[in-house]
């Protein structure tokens, strides 16, 4: 059976969450007796007489009984359409009347309230009454524009408390966020015309209207005002109040002392707490803010925000207390502060005495002068409070300041790297790192935001793009680096930075292994401007990643660098002089050595030594000559192994000797370079490690043992906590054998024994060594099993 109308409208009457619930069974009952009645036209009663019992059921305080019975009478096709507009005004005035009593407003009744008087409206104009409910409804809806229309409406409609609604209206003007100067002035003129004015009221006007004529400096004037409005005036909180007029005059003319007494003797008389107190306070810490008394500042601007909570008079002594922490230097306080007056400015709207726009300028001012200062970090915190509240269509305002916390980002980033090269503690140099990273990449990130702005001309946006790049990248992150390069090179394909863009998006490539498009980069920039700084600077690292891709490329990279040391292609676009032209002679050797052309490998090597002897890569090309004397040296042994004529193995003995002998003086000066230098790269630092060893195996293979054992006993020393000095140790035992000093060995092995038991088990990880801890103490025990050590001639043994 489907529900009448009236019955869906009872059960949604019901469900609003005013009514109380135990009554809602008693209430359906009587809105079904009602129906009943209505229907039935029981005792001859008429539509018009159920719409008056309605009304006579509000007018007695009956709301419930009034608002079911209209719901029902609304859903009856009987009541023409005055009734109904009746009984929509009348629902309104009952929702309205539970609404005004509630301290937070439920938004479903309020947009029913508008709905129900949207009604009446479609049929006649709203009653004074009404448009005074409407004029309350938008100011809980935060909408005081519509709220001033509805208070002009009542006025222009009849509406007897014309005093109540024009201050009603003074109140509203300011939180309408409009130029409101005209308009102000005219309804405070308006309202001191009214007839029947109390000097409550007359006192209330002439304290608005003289501070405004004050704040616009007609002293005079406004003075003149006060004192002719005094004779009429004869209640003692009225003449408080118009004191307190005098006194705000006197504040501008700058008479403080004088002023602070009268406002105390005001304070003192005054009977409650009440607006006038509100304003001698907010005046007083003004007062003592300009007499450089902050701390007694903040007391009073404390006793408004904590008496008058969520008022216009809250709102500024929040700007006053924090203006006076500013100057305490208690700059995080001061933030949270005007950070709060900023949030209750946007949940109340703004008001006669702060504004946002007032407020935004005080944090600018304070940002402006902490970065002045020198204090760039709490400047920050300002630049940032200011830009999350400034107006997103205050597109210039928006994009200086984009510009300007970018820039200062960037500049404590610069600041904290100074510094950090003058910390020697770890756990502060972490720290700083960290903090460096963070403001480069808050930097790039406003920088980025800057460049997508729709206000930015075609050439700025550009260049901030391109500034967001460069601080991802001192940032150290290369996602974001590469993600914005590959942007920048997309949308500004003909700006002077795309040379400059493909490198570093070819060396993040490369630094991530991903040799393909490292490749691609470079050969673009080294074909499409091939003469400019970038382009000439991509040769070498395209060389460096041809090698990287294997043999395959070797002939490429081999090309590229021939070219640019020889010259082949006959551009002289390289001096010796140039810094690629000796990075590309470095790398040549490099590269003769992977091909095992040892030979030319040296005389690359050799020549580079020769023009670049204070090179960065003097150390490890010193190294990489060794390797290669070294190698030539075995090419030299396994043909003195092979051939069986006697001429050419003494030949090929003193060749492989004397390639030996170059090998073992250049690891020495290997040595010497490695550790002359105290910024050694972990490839540097392994360099080092096998010039120690291969310098003392250089000197076993010569013969000359005792030599070799203190070569060995270096290397024990400087890696006593690796397998690398147990390894030195067997070559010890050897040398010892050699020289037949069978004595020497078991101490040796005694040593070994030791510090195999203090090595840490990673010392033996199977992945970088061929020994694991039991080898080695297998090792040691064949020895001491197999009687070596135990002969007594060893001498006679060794003669055998």
């Amino acid at each position: 059976m489907k529900k009448p109308g009236w019955l869906k409208v009872v059960f949604r009457e019901l469900s609003d969450k005013w009514q109380i619930p135990s009554f809602v069974v008693s209430m359906l009952l009587i809105a079904i007796a009602l129906y009943l009645i209505i229907s039935s036209g029981s005792k001859g009663k008429s539509t018009e007489d159920y719409v008056s019992i309605c009304q006579k059921f509000y007018d007695k305080g009956q709301f419930v009984e009034s608002a079911k019975l209209a719901a029902v009478l609304l859903a009856e096709d009987k009541v023409n359409p005055a009734q109904k507009t009746e009984l929509n005004s009348l629902l309104a005035k009952i929702l309205y009347h539970k609404e005004k009593s509630l301290e937070k407003h439920n938004i479903k009744r309020i947009n029913s309230i508008i709905h129900y008087l949207g009604l009446v409206l479609d049929d006649r104009e709203l009653k004074p009454d009404e448009n005074l409910i409407l004029s309350d409804v938008y100011w809980w809806n935060k909408n005081p524009v519509q709220a001033v229309k509805h208070l002009d409406a009542a006025l222009d409609g009849g509406a007897h408390d014309r005093i109540k609604i024009l201050k009603r209206i003074l109140t509203l003007l300011p939180h309408t966020g409009k130029d409101i100067k005209k308009e102000y002035t005219r309804r405070l003129n308006q309202l001191l015309k009214e007839p029947g004015l109390s000097e409550s009221d007359l006192a209330w006007a002439i304290d608005l209207k003289t501070e405004r004529l004050f704040n616009e400096g007609k002293y005079g004037k406004a003075i003149a005002l006060i004192k002719k409005t005094l004779g009429k005036i004869h209640a003692e909180k009225n003449k408080l109040q118009l004191r307190y007029s005098l006194a705000f005059g006197e504040y501008h003319e700058g008479h403080l002392d004088k002023v602070e007494a009268e406002l105390r003797d005001i304070s003192s008389r005054l009977p409650s707490q009440g607006e006038l107190d509100a304003k001698v306070s907010l005046l007083l810490g003004d007062i003592c803010l300009d007499g450089d008394r902050p701390e007694e500042a903040i007391s009073f601007f404390n006793h408004d925000i904590h008496a008058y909570p969520l008022s216009d008079y809250h709102l500024a002594s929040l700007c006053g207390k924090a203006r006076s922490e500013v100057v305490l230097k208690r700059f995080l306080d001061a933030r949270r502060d005007y950070e709060n007056c900023l949030r209750l400015l946007k949940q109340l709207g703004p008001n006669r005495l702060v504004t946002k726009d007032e407020v935004l300028r005080m944090v600018e001012k304070n940002s402006k002068q902490l970065f002045d200062d020198g204090e760039i970090k709490d400047a920050l915190l300002y630049a940032h409070l200011q830009l999350a509240n400034i107006d997103k269509d205050d597109i210039l305002s928006r994009n200086i300041l984009l510009a300007r916390t970018g820039t200062w980002h960037q500049k404590l980033a610069i600041r904290l790297s100074k510094r950090l090269s003058q910390v020697t503690d770890a756990k502060l140099s972490q720290k700083l790192r960290k903090e460096i990273s963070e403001n480069y990449l808050q930097s790039g990130e406003h920088y980025l935001l800057l460049s997508q702005s729709p206000g930015l001309l075609y050439r700025d946006a550009a260049r901030s793009l391109w500034e967001a790049i460069i601080c991802f990248n001192k940032a150290g992150d290369s996602e974001k680096s590469i993600k914005n390069l590959k942007q920048f090179i997309h949308d500004w394909p003909n700006d002077a930075h795309i040379p400059e863009a493909l490198y570093r998006l070819a060396q993040f490539y490369r630094s991530q292994n991903r040799l393909d498009l490292a490749r691609d980069n470079y050969l673009r920039l080294s074909k499409e401007f091939h003469r400019t700084p970038w382009g000439l600077k991509s040769l070498v690292p395209l060389a460096e990643t041809y090698i990287a891709m294997g043999q395959k490329t070797f002939g490429k990279a081999e090309q590229i660098l021939t070219d640019m040391v020889d010259d082949t292609s006959k551009q002289e676009l390289f001096t010796p002089k140039s810094e690629e032209f000796r990075n590309a002679v470095f790398l040549l050797g490099k590269l003769y050595y992977y091909q095992g052309k040892f030979e030319l490998a040296v005389a690359r090597f050799e020549e580079a030594l020769q023009r670049y002897p204070k090179a960065r890569q003097v150390p490890e090309s010193r190294f990489i000559i060794a390797q290669c004397y070294r190698k030539i040296a075995a090419k030299f042994h396994k043909e003195y192994t092979t051939t069986t004529d006697r001429v050419l193995k003494n030949r090929l003995l003193r060749s492989w000797r004397m390639n030996i002998l170059r090998g073992k003086d250049l690891y020495l000066a290997a040595i010497s370079s490695f550790e002359s230098r105290t910024d050694l790269t972990p490839i540097e630092k392994t360099y080092l490690q096998l010039s120690y060893i291969y310098y003392a195996d250089a000197l076993y293979d010569l013969g000359d043992y005792p030599e070799s054992i203190r070569a060995y006993e270096k290397v024990i020393d400087k890696y006593e906590k690796s397998t690398i000095a147990l390894a030195s140790y067997v070559q010890i035992t050897n040398a010892y054998q050699k020289l037949g000093q069978w004595s020497k060995i078991k101490a040796v092995i005694e040593r070994m024994k030791w510090l195999i038991k203090q090595l840490p088990d990673n010392a033996f990880d199977s992945k970088f060594h061929y020994f694991t801890r039991k080898d080695w103490e297998d090792w040691i025990s064949w020895n001491y099993k197999s009687g070596l050590l135990e002969y007594k001639d060893r001498e006679a043994l060794a003669q055998k």
